[in-house]
């Protein structure tokens, strides 16, 4: 078991060629990172309770820092040495509890499209696993409802629900609730392939005088989403300030874009004061 001293030149420059390394600390007993071929680094604390060795996950660098883990790690061991075991309260942590702070604390925090990850839960994940305590499943288990959604003729959605249990259990183990993620090294079940696909002259034409039998601000949200190429939430929020008919450009500020960065949208000569904005 080689051991290392563990410190901020280190820690940024660490690289292994395995799948994963573990670099153990001088200072404190059993304290150390664990380093991914993919450039994660984990703190984690091997330990021993009774007669039985175990691995408890603090979090990661450098969401937390080297002093802060390395204090987390003494503390622990206090608390093992006091007769209690930090490893049972995650014996029974529920993924459907995992998942719902996940949804709480971090999607809804930092991503607009939250709601879709909250449809992917809801779909496969909760019905599959979420009775059940999230650190007793497996990988094998992650395969094998990936397989089940693959069988019902899905092509992308195995790939999706892969991305975000992936996420849901890094979220378990930086909030330090599981100890580690059963999708390690699975691979997305399906190859995606872009699609060139573009609608022809009269098809167009028909969507467009389709857009004509419904209500004039639906038709005409309708007629900007196609005309534009931008998103729904984009053109519903539209606004007067926003356009310079003279120089053609629509400024779409971050407040209203997927990445949160404004963006500068040239206007074709079909877009006319008629069809804009829809709000003032």
């Amino acid at each position: 078991m080689a051991k290392q001293t563990l410190n901020s030149r280190f820690l940024e420059s660490v690289k292994t060629d395995k799948t994963q390394e573990d670099f153990w600390d001088t200072k404190v007993s059993g304290f150390g990172i664990r380093v991914t071929s993919l450039g994660r680094r984990t703190w984690f604390l091997f330990y021993r309770f009774g007669n039985q060795k175990r691995r408890l996950t603090l979090g990661t660098y450098p969401a937390l820092p080297l002093h802060e883990a390395r204090q987390a790690a003494l503390d622990t061991l206090r608390n093992i040495y006091a007769g209690n075991d930090p490893s049972q309260k995650r014996e029974n942590y529920l993924f459907k509890d995992l998942a719902a702070r996940y949804l709480a604390e971090h999607a809804k925090v930092q991503k607009r499209s939250w709601k879709e990850d909250e449809r992917i839960l809801n779909k496969d994940l909760l019905t599959t696993f979420g009775d059940l305590p999230a650190n007793q499943i497996s990988r094998k288990d992650i395969i094998i409802l990936l397989d089940k959604i693959s069988a019902r003729g899905a092509k992308i959605q195995p790939n999706r629900t892969l991305a975000l249990t992936r996420k849901v259990f890094n979220f378990g183990i930086e909030k330090d609730l599981i100890e580690f993620n059963p999708c390690s090294n699975i691979r997305k079940p399906n190859k995606e392939i872009s699609r060139d696909r573009v609608l022809s002259k009269d098809e167009l034409s028909k969507i467009w005088n389709s857009f004509e039998t419904l209500p004039k601000e639906t038709s005409n949200l309708l007629k900007l989403i196609l005309l534009s190429g931008q998103r729904s939430n984009e053109i519903k929020h539209m606004r007067w300030q926003d356009l310079d008919l003279k120089e053609k450009v629509w400024t779409i500020p971050g407040e209203f874009t997927k990445n949160g960065k404004s963006h500068r949208l040239p206007l074709t000569v079909t877009w006319t004061p008629t069809l804009v904005p829809l709000a003032e």
